[in-house]
């Protein structure tokens, strides 16, 4: 029975460093490793690659709504245009960052009813 105990122990305390591990260590694909200036040229260009940037954005949205546990809609009351503004706008303020840094910004300020009604980035 001790070593039950002591087992269930170890898994709990392995659980809670893997978590947070995993929080600071996100795979990335695609455009999201791309920098923002990269991102602020393709849509100043209309050229076919702002759209790779925006399916991309969809995309990750649309995982946040699959695997949260508190929302299924992130934007809340807004909507994905008003979110590829406010990314924009961080794109400006950031543009060497990498464009799923400005996603995960909006996301951080996200809430339930007001995802882009954040504070400017």
């Amino acid at each position: 029975m001790h070593w039950r105990v002591m087992l269930a122990a170890i898994c709990v305390a392995g659980l809670g460093v893997s978590t947070s591990a995993n929080a600071v260590n996100v795979t990335t694909y695609g455009n999201g490793l791309t920098t923002c200036a990269s991102y602020l040229d393709a849509h100043e260009q209309q050229s076919s690659n702002e759209i790779a940037y925006l399916d991309w954005l969809s995309g990750y949205f649309s995982g946040v709504n699959a695997t949260s546990s508190r929302t299924n809609n992130i934007l809340g009351n807004s909507n994905l245009k008003a979110a590829v503004a406010w990314v924009g706008r961080y794109c400006r303020a950031h543009p060497d960052e990498p464009f799923s840094a400005a996603a995960f910004a909006l996301l951080m300020g996200a809430s339930a009813s007001t995802a882009t009604q954040a504070a400017e980035p």
